[in-house]
């Protein structure tokens, strides 16, 4: 054993410097330690994500002419950075002991992310405060009416009241009633809005408003939380697909479904299987394949993330002439 100090010398340079195990669905399912990527800093508006294949950790740019070697531009996200400025501040001071001072944290436009509605039920525009600012009269810039400082003070109790991860456990009666909660004093766009209606919606698998209405407006919230090219992103947008396909939409899914490809182009590469099925997705919705909801919804699905050999793959098929193609394989149905 170690002596106390260089005990806790140790402890803080693993603390300090480990980073977050997730799926590529986003989830965190632990902790490592990585002398590579312990160089990268982090960023609540990364140009870089990190993409987990096997025990290999890759680091993808997000924008473009990111060299995703090049520690002094290229940032990581550490923690979940669809939430608002004082939560990820407070988990990054818990866990890594800083204060975040990034592009984004810095930025006022990002307190949008906890805005009140406006006290005038026909207005539209959102109010904005934080958690923690000091509670005052509020005049609305488009309509002139007044938000009193109790409104304001209300508000902030229920987002800090909130926790910042739902459990699963958690009963859909209680998030109902929350959202009910959220919705009749923040604004649509709060991300805590958005949060209960993703909370709800992964509990429950339905809402009993317009479904494909909130998925949108789900997407409009991430597209202010996540990088463009964010996987949390692409998601979102198969969301909507898969409930415009349930719909038969299926115009108005391929945009979408296309916006989707590009973005697991990026995160995730030409052979990676997330990328793959949403290829297939978006090129059967835009040449009108026919095929089955069941078919389609399929591909929204993802159940395997190895790797596929796209090369050797296309070798076997290059060795194949098409007269063995026409005896030995059968005919497509469609």
């Amino acid at each position: 054993m170690p002596e106390r100090e260089v005990f806790f010398d140790l402890f803080c340079k693993i603390q300090i410097n480990s980073h977050s195990i997730h799926t590529n669905a986003g989830n965190e399912v632990g902790m490592a330690i990585d002398l590579g990527v312990s160089l990268y800093n982090h960023s609540c508006r990364p140009t870089c994500s990190m993409v987990f294949d096997g025990f290999r950790v890759v680091i993808r740019p997000l924008v473009p002419d990111i060299d995703a070697n090049d520690t002094s531009k290229s940032f990581i996200s550490y923690i979940d950075v669809g939430r608002s400025k004082h939560i990820r501040r407070r988990e990054l001071k818990t866990r890594w002991f800083f204060d975040c001072e990034c592009s984004r944290c810095m930025d006022p436009a990002d307190d949008v992310l906890t805005a009140i509605r406006c006290s005038n039920p026909c207005c539209d525009e959102p109010q904005v405060i934080t958690e923690t600012s000091e509670p005052c009269y509020i005049a609305c810039a488009k309509c002139g009416s007044m938000t009193d400082d109790d409104t304001v003070q209300q508000a902030q109790q229920l987002m800090l009241s909130l926790p910042a991860q739902f459990d699963p456990e958690c009963p859909a009666e209680k998030l109902r009633e929350l959202l009910a909660s959220a919705e009749s004093v923040l604004h649509p766009v709060n991300v805590y809005i958005t949060r209960l209606r993703t909370a709800l919606l992964h509990i429950t698998g339905s809402l009993e408003e317009n479904i494909t209405s909130i998925h949108k407006q789900v997407y409009e919230n991430y597209k202010l939380c996540f990088p463009k090219a964010d996987r949390h992103v692409g998601y979102q947008l198969l969301h909507i697909v898969k409930a415009l396909i349930e719909k038969d939409d299926r115009e108005e899914a391929i945009t979408y479904a296309y916006d989707a490809m590009n973005i697991f182009e990026v995160c995730f590469g030409l052979d990676h299987p997330y990328y793959l099925q949403t290829l297939a997705l978006w090129t059967y919705l835009d040449q009108r394949t026919p095929k089955s909801k069941a078919e389609l919804i399929a591909l929204t699905n993802f159940n395997d993330n190895r790797r596929v050999d796209i090369e050797t793959l296309l070798e076997k098929a290059a060795a194949i002439s098409p007269g063995t193609l026409a005896i030995n394989l059968p005919k497509s149905k469609h």
